[in-house]
């Protein structure tokens, strides 16, 4: 048995919230140890048992959260405003963490090889995290994206943007993560 009882783990059958514990078990452990064959252990737990998705469920008081991603993910994650990469993950990752990409992986470091190239992201939390009506954040930028090719006139009809300064015939990838969080305001105070 290793540093971490990886037998206790099912990856592939397990749920999203047994794959965030399994992972908070995994940095808690990494923590503690940091041994170099716990955190391979940790980083393939994390590979297999969550997606891009969770890792916005994955809120670990004031840590450093280091990910091994697939390239194309952690590309979206840290992508800026206005660029093909930038969208809904970008958009709800920036408003908690802020973000870089530290290294790119290539196949050949792993045995056997995977058809994807992998990145490690580093997450730092915001020390001072926004305050935003989490619901209306999440149904603004879920619908304003759904719409991607769609001005964020037509992307979110009912929504007076012009009162809050934002260019109506504007893209939803033009918008920074800061006018989501003052438009799920706007719409919440309403």
């Amino acid at each position: 048995m290793g540093l971490f009882p990886l037998e206790t783990v099912q990856p592939h059958a397990a749920t999203a919230a047994s794959a965030t514990q399994a992972v908070c078990a995994a940095v808690r452990h990494l923590r503690k140890f940091y041994a170099w064959n716990c955190f391979q252990q940790c980083a393939r737990l994390i590979e297999d048992l969550i997606c891009a998705a969770e890792v916005t469920r994955i809120m670990v008081g004031g840590l450093d959260l280091h990910f091994m991603l697939q390239l194309e993910v952690v590309e979206r994650m840290v992508a800026r405003p206005s660029t093909p990469e930038y969208g809904r993950l970008s958009v709800t990752l920036q408003t908690r963490f802020r973000m870089r990409k530290l290294f790119r992986v290539s196949k050949g470091a792993f045995r056997p090889p995977p058809k994807v190239e992998s990145a490690v992201v580093r997450l730092v939390p915001l020390a001072q995290p926004a305050d935003f009506p989490q619901k209306d954040f999440e149904d603004i930028v879920r619908r304003a994206f759904s719409a991607r090719r769609k001005t964020l006139r037509n992307a979110l009809p009912g929504v007076d943007l012009a009162a809050l300064g934002i260019d109506p015939k504007l893209r939803p990838e033009n918008l920074s993560p800061e006018d989501y969080l003052r438009i799920s305001r706007f719409v919440s105070a309403r």
